[in-house]
């Protein structure tokens, strides 16, 4: 279980990283007060609806990476180099350098 433990100590600290920094910046951005705030359910669904979109979306470029990995899928020139594979790669995971 060591590893699965490690794992969960990873994906727990990325987590609180990422969450605390949202937290913060949002509060500075907005004026503070979330607790206050009116209209969390909209909000919620409009972010639920972007998680949706950005789940498709990913899935999508993902999808269009591996078909043009496929030699035989891949017959409008020649095949994908290491270089724009990690190009590709970078677009898909690095949105900012800040992440």
């Amino acid at each position: 279980m060591t590893a699965a433990r490690d794992h969960l100590r990873r994906i727990l600290a990325w987590a609180a990283r990422k969450l605390v920094r949202k937290y913060l910046a949002g509060q500075q951005a907005h004026g503070g007060r979330l607790a206050d705030k009116p209209g969390m359910l909209r909000n919620l669904t409009d972010e639920v609806l972007d998680l949706v979109v950005y789940t498709q979306t990913l899935e999508e470029q993902l999808r269009a990476l591996l078909s043009d990995l496929e030699p035989d899928r891949r017959s409008d020139g020649p095949p994908i180099s290491i270089a724009e594979i990690r190009g590709r790669l970078r677009r898909i995971v690095i949105a900012r350098e800040s992440d």
